[in-house]
């Protein structure tokens, strides 16, 4: 059974191009988590992007996850320990699928995974460097 041709790129095209063009920050947020949705109900309607429809909700969920930790401060605050920590693990578990469990990758979806990969990394820095601190 073969997928009847759709306009599956046109969709995420214009998906990207709302996200990019957007205001400010907490309407990104917004189309951002409208995408995620969006995303993860296409991979199961249409087989033939399926895969790149999961990479893209991964990475987005992702994205959210850091921005949220960013956003309230989670990083810096002493309060909540463990949710930070598992934050920030999740982060690290999402990179390394992102990395390793999809094939195919250009180099620049590749460069893009590790940029971020980078970034959670430094997000993970500056937790420790916090817990010692402020023991």
């Amino acid at each position: 059974m073969q997928s009847v041709p759709t306009s599956t790129c046109d969709f995420l095209r214009s998906m990207l191009k709302g996200i990019e063009e957007a205001p400010n920050t907490r309407v990104r947020v917004y189309l951002l988590q409208c995408a995620e949705e969006d995303l993860n109900r296409l991979s199961k309607i249409d087989s033939q992007v399926s895969g790149c429809a999961q990479l893209i909700t991964l990475y987005i969920n992702s994205v959210l996850l850091f921005h949220k930790i960013i956003e309230y401060k989670l990083w810096y605050s002493s309060s909540s320990p463990s949710l930070i920590k598992q934050n920030i693990v999740q982060l690290l578990q999402n990179t390394l699928k992102l990395e390793y469990l999809f094939v195919g990758l250009t180099d620049v979806d590749l460069a893009l995974i590790k940029q971020f990969k980078v970034k959670t990394l430094a997000l993970q820095l500056v937790y420790v460097v916090r817990a010692i601190v402020c023991r």
